[in-house]
């Protein structure tokens, strides 16, 4: 573990809106985050990433999307991940009937998508609707994370010491922004001074605006003095993959 305090503030499911990606720009521009996840399956995927890409500093990972929607790979490679429709499944635990195989099909369909779009690896996996909380989604999403030397968001300890044995970069902490939320700007300030040593994600979800966690948060000047007076130092995983 580090030394000093790091945090990642990540956005899931760039793309997702354009009332979203301009959430982004302004938590990024003016503030502290440094890192968003993008879906490719929506018809702003492709301005999103220009709009990213105009953003000094922030790293772009992939949000796999394994529900509610339908697969980047020919459905007859992922028989077990669609229905008669050949669509996802819009509850994630009905994943758990899925063949692992299937799973690491289509994630590495979106992973080409994604590197076809960008020129780029992903900095970080991630899953919409948290669908790697699945241990077979999440052995998928390991077994590519360990051939490309990505992290993969740890949603508990268990999963991170996962990450760990398998000798994978991945942040110390994982905070949620939805277990923020009700506590308004002055809780996340509270979390933010109170941050542990190593590197903390921090997770900003849908829906990234006034009814929500709140993007003017991530830009407040109360923010902003809390991180510094914290010596916390603000980035994307891209420093956690090189270490």
């Amino acid at each position: 573990m580090s030394a000093l305090k790091r945090l990642i503030v990540n956005a899931d499911g760039l793309g997702s809106s354009t009332s979203f990606d301009e959430a982004v720009e302004e938590a990024s521009r003016g503030g502290i985050l440094r890192s968003a996840s993008l879906r490719m399956d929506t018809p702003r995927t492709r301005s999103a990433v220009a709009q990213v890409q105009g953003l000094p500093g922030v790293g772009l990972g992939l949000h796999v999307v394994l529900c509610g929607g339908k697969p980047f790979a020919p459905v007859a490679e992922v028989p077990s991940l669609v229905d008669s429709l050949g669509r996802f499944p819009d509850d994630v635990e009905a994943l758990s009937g899925a063949d692992g195989a299937h799973v690491l099909a289509e994630v590495r369909a979106q992973l080409r998508s994604f590197r076809e779009l960008t020129g780029r690896l992903p900095t970080h996996l991630d899953t919409h609707a948290d669908a790697h909380r699945v241990p077979l989604v999440h052995e998928a999403l390991i077994t590519l994370a360990w051939e490309l030397g990505l992290p993969v968001r740890a949603l508990t300890a268990a999963q991170r010491q996962r990450m760990v044995e398998e000798g994978l970069p991945v942040p110390d902490h994982f905070l949620d922004g939805n277990d923020i939320a009700a506590s308004g700007l002055d809780g996340l300030v509270e979390r933010l001074v109170g941050l542990e040593l190593g590197t903390t994600e921090l997770r900003c979800p849908l829906p990234l605006g006034r009814d929500s966690f709140d993007a003017h948060w991530l830009a407040h000047r109360e923010v902003r003095q809390a991180v510094q007076a914290a010596g916390v130092h603000v980035d994307s995983f891209e420093p956690l993959v090189a270490a």
